[in-house]
């Protein structure tokens, strides 16, 4: 990504965006800690504010998270399938719940870093979220905890809660800068707006 002009920077640009989830109960070693993958989202960087929608039906199941690593072979297709029903009807409503969105505010607060204030709307409810965003190299990264029953989602649960999720998500998001500043993007003549890295 370069500048069209003075100060101004190319109006697209491309993220990456994850959700975590962490598994619990009496047979954990039966459930998995899951990676997905948002596929549909925008993220908008306009004067110092940030807003954000992503399309709650648009999570793909990737794969279980291992260590730190992404494990794609243990999960089969129909696997992948079930979980990602479960997730859109038992868990996120997302027939009647289609849209999470953001909408907050950014500053600099150090060199190439960040703080992020904001709401976010989730399931039909509005919380207050708060969370740093750090430059490394050509991407900003930002990684934001919280817990689900925060707004109306109660823990998933199965075998009489013998197999269950944590009440907590991470979700991760990683911003393609390229030669961009984060502080010098806040200030950008025009909105700044990244889109799925796929879609490029």
């Amino acid at each position: 990504m370069y500048p069209t002009g003075a100060g101004v920077y190319d109006a697209r640009m491309f993220a990456a965006a994850h959700v975590f989830t962490f598994k619990a109960g009496l047979f954990a070693k039966l459930a998995h800690d899951l990676r997905l993958r948002v596929r549909r989202f925008e993220i908008t960087l306009e004067q110092g504010r940030l807003n954000a929608w992503f399309g709650a039906d648009s999570l793909l199941v990737e794969g279980v998270m291992r260590g730190g690593t992404l494990d794609v072979a243990t999960l089969s297709e129909h696997d992948k399938q079930r979980i990602h029903a479960t997730i859109q009807g038992d868990i996120l409503d997302s027939a009647n719940y289609a849209r999470i969105e953001f909408t907050g505010a950014a500053r600099v607060v150090g060199p190439n870093q960040l703080h992020v204030t904001g709401s976010l709307r989730l399931h039909g409810r509005e919380q207050r979220l708060e969370f740093d965003a750090q430059r490394d190299g050509q991407t900003l990264r930002l990684g934001v905890e919280f817990a689900p029953s925060r707004f109306g989602i109660e823990p998933y649960k199965a075998l009489a809660g013998a197999i269950r999720l944590q009440d907590r998500v991470l979700v991760e998001l990683a911003l393609e800068l390229g030669d961009a500043e984060p502080g010098v993007l806040l200030d950008n003549a025009q909105p700044v707006c990244f889109r799925p890295i796929e879609s490029s």
